[in-house]
């Protein structure tokens, strides 16, 4: 019953968006107001079904769009994920100074909070070393709400891209292409989470769309309503990470989160800019790629703005594994 109430209130919010004009409304608008309910002590979550099959689907659609070049432009990477891997270490070093020296927090606590991204790595860590869990959660949770709202911003302002189109004029897959493409999707995924790897289930989609398509085997889109769906699905489970917290501790986390928050996102404007000097590819792009949201949300973005979704996903996963590496080695030397 939680997660009816969730999705209808994400829905809800979703059309006030969309009458607004607010970018990315089906996304942004559920993410916000669930949020907000979460926040008046509305029991908002997403069960862990809904939440699965809503990133195959999410992964499925956004492989639609693989460039046949893709392999030829993978050559181009190894520039753009040196510059992510700088900007990371940068900010979490950042970060760490900020929160411990500035707003007094304890040095374990300040490295995990500025850890920009593999949220259920960092809480786990942060009960192994005895951190101040709650503080890095709700703070966590601000920067991804906070990116959510802030990306689709920032394209619409510095871009001429529509961030509300999200109707496609492509030939629909047929009910028996969709069936088996989801239950594949889902197998896979199930495969993927078996071996703990990051975002399985949106990985599962994209990785079995990129076969279907690409062999010809499940012809057509992912019908455009079960794509909104999906993204108000995510939007709400963004939002529902707010259950529980007290208006108090959200207040008191507010503008460390934002503060952090909008470092990162300057961090990466400047570091994108860079890299999108050194290569081909489109500022916007190199943006989404490594601006440190979570891996979902970044990759509906890309989708929004046509960004290769190869490129988009493999930065994400790579920033995942980097932050195991950073993080480990610098909390070691904390102990």
């Amino acid at each position: 019953m939680s997660t009816i109430i969730t999705v209808f209130i994400g829905i809800i919010g979703a059309g006030l968006a969309w009458i607004m004009g607010a970018p990315a409304p089906f996304l942004t608008g559920s993410a916000t107001l669930v949020t907000l309910s979460a926040l008046i002590n509305i029991k908002c979550t997403i069960s862990i079904p809904v939440r699965n099959i809503s990133f195959a689907i999410i992964g499925i659609s956004t492989a639609e769009g693989l460039s046949s070049k893709v392999f030829e432009s993978s050559l181009t990477w190894p520039v753009s994920l040196i510059g992510m891997c700088l900007s990371i270490t940068l900010l979490v070093i950042l970060g760490r100074l900020i929160f411990q020296h500035y707003f007094k927090l304890d040095r374990n606590t300040s490295i995990l909070a500025s850890s920009p991204g593999h949220l259920s790595y960092v809480l786990s860590l942060s009960e192994d070393i005895s951190g101040n869990t709650v503080m890095i959660s709700v703070i966590q949770s601000i920067r991804v709400l906070t990116l959510t709202l802030a990306v689709p911003g920032t394209i619409a302002l510095f871009t001429d891209y529509n961030m509300m189109s999200t109707v496609s004029s492509a030939e629909v897959l047929s009910h028996l292409h969709l069936g088996i493409i989801v239950g594949f999707s889902t197998l896979i995924g199930l495969a993927l989470f078996k071996f703990k790897i990051p975002a399985a289930f949106l990985l599962g989609g994209m990785i079995c769309s990129t076969l279907g398509h690409g062999f010809d085997l499940t012809p057509g889109v992912v019908p455009n309503a079960l794509a909104v769906s999906a993204f108000i699905v995510l939007g709400s489970l963004i939002g529902s990470r707010f259950t529980g917290v007290s208006f108090y501790t959200f207040k008191s986390c507010v503008f460390k989160g934002t503060l952090f928050t909008s470092i990162s996102l300057f961090i990466s404007i400047i570091v994108a800019f860079i890299i999108s000097l050194l290569t081909d590819f489109r500022l916007i792009e190199i943006l989404i790629a490594i601006a440190p949201g979570g891996l979902e949300t970044m990759v509906v973005m890309g989708r929004l703005v046509g960004a290769d979704p190869a490129f988009i996903a493999f930065h994400h996963l790579a920033r995942l594994f980097f932050l195991l590496i950073l993080l480990s080695f610098m909390i070691k030397k904390e102990k």
